[in-house]
């Protein structure tokens, strides 16, 4: 089959042809796979982070309408306080609540 030299030159450069598209080809395959991970995992990341972000705010909000109702624990009424707690607050339920088992609450409105 290969016996010219003028095949054996061909079947050579065929051979070098194959393995350098092989090559081009798994090249390609394996950037354009890890190339968009790596886009979503820094979206991911990003988004992560904005949603901490948020509820870590959320949370500080919270904290600080609760932390204003311990104003009210020593009031003789404390449900002008407990009621704008709740209200600033958006909370459904908002009490104090006594060592003597006593209470302030303001519930559903």
């Amino acid at each position: 089959m290969f016996v010219s030299l003028r095949n054996k030159l061909v079947a050579i450069c065929v051979a070098i042809l194959i393995v350098a598209m092989g090559a081009t080809t798994l090249t390609n395959f394996l950037t354009t796979r890890s190339r968009p991970l790596e886009a979503l995992d820094s979206q991911m990341q990003q988004l992560a982070r904005s949603h901490a972000g948020r509820l870590g705010e959320w949370v500080r909000g919270k904290r600080t309408v609760t932390s204003s109702i311990k104003l009210a624990a020593d009031a003789a009424d404390a449900l002008p306080f407990i009621k704008m707690a709740q209200a600033a607050g958006g909370f459904d339920n908002a009490y104090i609540g006594y060592v003597d088992k006593s209470g302030s609450e303001e519930g559903l409105t």
